[in-house]
């Protein structure tokens, strides 16, 4: 009976302090943070060229154009920049993550 107890201690100080000075809820909720980020960060880059290019149409030039789809790249990369920063400003400074990054 006495296993059981220390057993159960430990998990719910494991459940607590989790990795790295971070709970298991938090690492749960970081890691579906990142995967929401990378399935979301294609159609974020598509809407956003797909209204500019619906503004820029309007100009008549055809490079600026061509210009935009170049843009859709470097726009992928906006959802995960959120969640990097929602990351800093969730993580505890006492946290060992920050050592890790």
């Amino acid at each position: 009976m006495e296993i059981l107890s220390i057993l159960k201690k430990y998990f719910v100080d494991v459940f607590n302090q989790g990795s790295l000075g971070l709970s298991l809820i938090e690492i749960a909720i970081l890691l579906i943070s990142f995967m929401f980020a990378f399935a979301i960060r294609s159609l974020i880059a598509k809407l956003i060229v797909a209204k500019l290019k619906k503004i820029i149409q309007k100009t008549g030039n055809v490079i600026d154009d061509q210009l935009f789809e170049s843009l859709a790249p470097p726009l992928k990369l906006l959802p995960l920049l959120f969640v990097f920063i929602l990351t800093g400003l969730i993580i505890d400074n006492d946290s060992k993550l920050i050592y890790i990054i």
